[in-house]
């Protein structure tokens, strides 16, 4: 969702991710009208104190445990037609690499017409291109799939229509061609001289191809058996009908296809599908692994907190030293009096300490940020951008008027919190991105940066009460009286503002979420509307 209208430069989307993990997806779009567009992200928490947690339960080692982070390029955005024709299209690409078919028949010259460095340089060219192929190609086809969901929505049949049948048309086109290049790359061992690095470089490709087409298999059969639940939607017609058998044909044949490899990324109606579960999430992790980002994490705060030690510690010595030579010139220095006056230089020396230190910490900690991420090109080694994220507590947290606006609305809440107390725990997060490097990555089709933080909620639940207890009922009908069940849950409101701002323009919004929480996790959330700040 686009949090900053025409503007565009960040989007997010909350979910919950599981039981245990609230997820928040943000999409960074530099305008580029700045060499850096700076992107701040509060997060706050208002928990109800009968769960026991604060900063001492729940500290900031505990909480960044708990804090799980992935900066990644965001997927280019292509169109089934743009990456059948575009010019720029990893498809386009790999057809065209001068390479490519005649990989396989190079073998016997291969020391005298590919310098090392070129051909390495070739090859891992090649495997980007199909990886980004199969990046582009499920975004595709999530685009399609969203749109069909929209015509349906709208009763639009002839949109839907429309929608299934190019789909249809591109995904035949995409993946014939697609397996026409693999199907390239399966050439017998034992052909020809080769060379034993042109064998083990030309293994590389067809082992990263033959992976890519399974997982623009599986990415077919999950998207169009989506296109088949949207059409059964519609209105049952004769047209819509011979669709969904053409979507199941075209499903069925993806299947034989990965059977015909002896593929186990197949689904089994009565097994548990582990197996099939678990090889598209390595496939996924295979293919995508070239749009994350490196991340360099310092911590910060650790080393100024070994700077407000030295200064209690010196401070306090001043004190005590001062006062045990005040005591030198007034008493002997072997006296009983001297003696007594050094001890409670010492225990003065000792309290100042801490209380300096603790003083420092308090005070000065509420402007430092416990954690650095510097994000890096893995490639190229450039700066990306840098990253702070610090998490305040209690009354270290001032709460906007628009937040404390929005929680107001319900009355019920209002009196609570008039009432009772909250633990208020705030994550904040600054990025600074350099708005003239990104142009220039994953080959100049992204447009952003995807950050995706996943905070577990594991701690929230310790204290809670069981999910169910049971409770008298009277029924009038019958004058009885029986013993129902009754479900126990909890109200966490969490609180997301967006800062954005580029050199030129400076966009705020926030946006109230309500989780629904028992001891077993997360049970669903309830989401309010952006609100823009001026």
């Amino acid at each position: 969702m686009d949090v900053t209208g025409q503007t565009q430069l960040i989007s997010t989307q909350l979910e919950v991710h599981d039981q245990r993990q609230l997820e928040i997806e943000l999409d960074y779009h530099p305008s580029g009208t700045g060499p850096q567009t700076e992107y701040q992200i509060d997060t706050t928490l208002f928990i109800p104190r009968s769960l026991n947690v604060d900063e001492i339960t729940w500290p900031r080692e505990m909480f960044y445990r708990d804090l799980h982070n992935y900066v990644r390029l965001k997927t280019p955005s292509m169109a089934m037609d743009e990456i059948i024709s575009k010019p720029a299209s990893p498809l386009r690409q790999l057809e065209a690499n001068p390479y490519f078919g005649d990989l396989p028949h190079r073998r016997d010259d291969f020391d005298a017409q590919h310098p090392d460095k070129l051909f390495e340089a070739q090859v891992a060219e090649m495997i980007y291109d199909a990886k980004m192929l199969g990046c582009v190609f499920r975004g595709a086809l999530r685009g399609a799939s969203r749109s069909l969901k929209r015509a349906v929505r709208a009763a639009d049949a002839e949109a839907a229509g429309r929608i299934v049948d190019q789909t249809m048309a591109a995904v035949d086109d995409v993946s014939r061609r697609f397996r026409a290049l693999v199907a390239a790359q399966a050439v017998p061992a034992g052909e020809g001289a080769a060379s034993e690095r042109f064998a083990h470089s030309q293994q590389r490709v067809a082992t990263a191809l033959r992976l890519v087409d399974e997982y623009m298999s599986l990415n077919i059969e999950e998207y169009l058996r989506r296109m088949v639940v949207h059409l059964a939607n519609l209105p049952t017609q004769a047209t819509i009908d011979d669709q969904r058998r053409k979507l199941m044909d075209m499903i069925v044949a993806d299947e034989a296809h990965r059977k015909a490899q002896d593929l186990t990324s197949i689904i089994e109606p009565l097994g548990d599908n582990e197996e099939y579960t678990h090889r598209l999430s390595l496939l996924k992790k295979f293919c995508q692994n070239i749009l994350f980002l490196r991340v360099q994490r310092t911590q910060h705060r650790k080393a100024w907190e070994e700077v407000f030690f030295a200064v209690a510690a010196g401070a306090a010595m001043a004190v005590a030293l001062s006062i045990t030579l005040a005591a030198h010139a007034q008493f002997q220095q072997v006296s009983f009096n001297f003696f007594l006056v050094a001890i409670v230089a010492y225990i003065l020396r000792d309290r100042i300490k801490d209380g300096l230190r603790n003083f420092l910490y308090r005070h000065a900690g509420k402007y430092l940020y416990e954690r650095s991420t510097r994000i890096l090109d893995p490639l190229t080694h450039e700066v990306v951008g840098a990253c702070q994220e610090r998490v305040d507590y209690g009354a270290d947290v001032k709460v906007p008027p628009v937040v404390r606006k929005l929680r107001s609305q319900d009355a019920l809440v209002l009196a609570v919190q008039a009432e009772l107390e909250e633990s208020v725990i705030r994550y904040r997060k600054v990025i600074k991105l350099n708005s003239e490097i990104l142009p220039r990555l994953g080959d100049g089709m992204t447009t952003g940066i995807t950050d995706i933080i996943r905070l577990n909620v594991d701690r929230l639940l310790y204290d809670m009460d069981d999910p169910e207890y049971i409770i008298d009922y009277v029924d009038m009908e019958e004058l009885t009286v029986e013993r129902l069940r009754a479900a126990k849950s909890y109200r966490v409101d969490v609180a997301f503002r967006f800062a954005v701002n580029d050199g030129t323009s400076h966009v705020r919004a926030t946006r109230l979420v309500q989780l629904v929480i028992d001891r077993n996790g997360i049970k669903r959330m309830h989401q309010g509307p952006w609100v823009a700040e001026p």
